[in-house]
């Protein structure tokens, strides 16, 4: 073998969404591609976060119908789940996951080298291989997709320890009594709200408190102020536009003291839950030695992924924003094509956001408020779940589908969706606003009967008059 034959396209550091995403779409390009990890694959969302989160939480929706049909004299004491049976459950699909994309990389012929990397030039990679030994990789490029990792914040009267990441409170073995989970950080009350339903569901006394007042900044109000009275229907108990003052111990925990506009509150918790505090990292990889540019303490990229030092690119939550893994395979997938020489770029207009709670949030484009602040003349069409024979016979009719569309040409400007299986219902309305579609355009297709998708219909047809 050449050394050219032995020079990798791209070697990415870190296996999560963006480094697995870049490498392999460099491999199905024809290039030759290597990842180096030093922890588990799948990254954050995989191991700590997305994938645990919606894996408990598919098993208290399981518990909730079970509680349903045995309500309904269809199971009579049925054998109801613990949390301690579903986090190993959890542990075994996380596990099962994470050998998924070993087995994937091995298919695609990506080279996976465990251990720590430092990049000593765009076109070297020096690894400290696990068992000890050092290899060094040639390559074309390198792609930094390291990730973030958590950082608690300083919250008066509470040391160091005495709370917990979304992580450690999704490996507890047992449901606490009491539950205090705060929201904020770089992807707001999102993974909070989800933490709070799935313990609520587990019988947890549970608290959220958060920061803004509405629930997502920039989601579709209407449908937003319906989960958030389903939500509290849950046992949830929310406290908006609220911040915590101090904690003390008590007796069984600690105490609270939150303030929410003029009033203030003492919340009793077992365990307080850590917000969403996430930085971009990438250790001693090397890269200030090299001039790669950080600002706000995220490394620059232009759109493509490039950072300021040629040959050396950076995807996911490495690069700031919004710490979401679809984002980051989004980008991955962009500066792999990239290096491989093609004009591709983000476009992050058409990402969708998915709340996975019961029933999901999902929502694509612009609220009705965003589109009428942005200046366009706007018509809105709203479906109800409460006559749809497919969520009837799921027992679950709570829901809405609403369509944002622009007045006069009917060009379809948002999507949002509370109902079961939202999150897979929003990629028919991601798709319409990637070709331009209209709301006529989802009005026109049939659908399938009885399903929930009837109701995007439905929602359209009203948004066209």
């Amino acid at each position: 073998m050449t050394a050219a034959d032995d020079t990798f396209d791209l070697v990415a550091i870190g296996a999560g969404p963006a480094g697995h995403a870049a490498a392999v779409r460099v491999a199905e390009l024809g290039g030759r591609a290597a990842i180096v990890e030093d922890a588990q694959l799948g990254g954050n969302c995989v191991n700590h976060c997305c994938i645990p989160t919606t894996t408990l939480l598919d098993t208290a929706e399981g518990l909730r119908r079970a509680q349903t049909l045995a309500f309904a004299g269809i199971i009579a004491d049925p054998d109801l789940p613990a949390l301690n049976r579903a986090v190993a459950r959890k542990q075994q699909l996380v596990a099962a996951l994470a050998a998924g994309i070993r087995a994937q990389l091995r298919t695609r012929r990506v080279e996976l080298v465990q251990g720590r990397a430092r990049v000593d030039a765009p076109d070297c990679v020096r690894v400290q291989l696990a068992e000890g030994a050092e290899r060094t990789l040639r390559c074309r490029n390198v792609l930094v997709a390291t990730g973030a990792r958590p950082e608690m914040p300083a919250i008066p009267g509470l040391a160091d320890g005495e709370q917990l990441w979304i992580d450690g409170l999704l490996r507890l073995s047992q449901a606490p009594r009491s539950l205090l989970v705060i929201g904020d950080g770089p992807c707001g009350v999102i993974f909070a709200l989800e933490a709070a339903q799935l313990f609520a569901g587990f019988g947890t006394q549970t608290t959220l408190v958060h920061s803004g007042e509405a629930l997502l900044p920039d989601g579709e109000a209407q449908l937003l102020d319906v989960l958030e009275e389903m939500l509290r229907a849950a046992d949830v108990h929310i406290l908006a536009g609220a911040r915590i003052e101090e904690i003390r111990a008590a007796e069984g925990g600690r105490v609270a003291t939150v303030r929410a506009g003029a009033k203030v509150h003492e919340v009793l918790a077992e365990i307080v839950a850590a917000p969403d505090c996430r930085r971009p990292y990438w250790g001693d990889a090397g890269l200030e030695q090299l001039g790669v540019e950080a600002r706000d303490g995220a490394i620059f990229v232009d759109e493509q992924g490039q950072t300021s030092v040629p040959g050396i690119w950076a995807a996911g939550d490495v690069t700031g924003g919004a710490m979401f893994s679809h984002r980051a395979a989004h980008a991955g997938r962009v500066a792999g094509e990239a290096v491989m020489g093609l004009p591709s770029a983000r476009d992050e207009r058409f990402l969708p956001l998915v709340l996975s709670t019961d029933p999901e949030y999902a929502s694509v484009g612009m609220s009705e408020e965003a589109a009428r602040a942005a200046g366009y003349a706007v018509r809105t069409g709203i479906a109800s779940l409460t006559t749809n024979a497919r969520a009837i016979t799921m027992g679950q009719r709570e829901g809405l589908v609403k369509i944002v569309a622009e007045a006069g040409t009917g060009r379809l400007l948002g999507a949002h969706i509370l109902a079961p299986q939202a999150g897979e219902l929003i990629g028919q309305a991601v798709v319409a606003l990637r070709l331009g579609g209209t709301a006529g355009d989802l009005a026109a297709l049939t659908y399938w009967h009885p399903t929930l998708s009837e109701a995007i219909g439905e929602a359209a047809r009203r948004a066209m008059g």
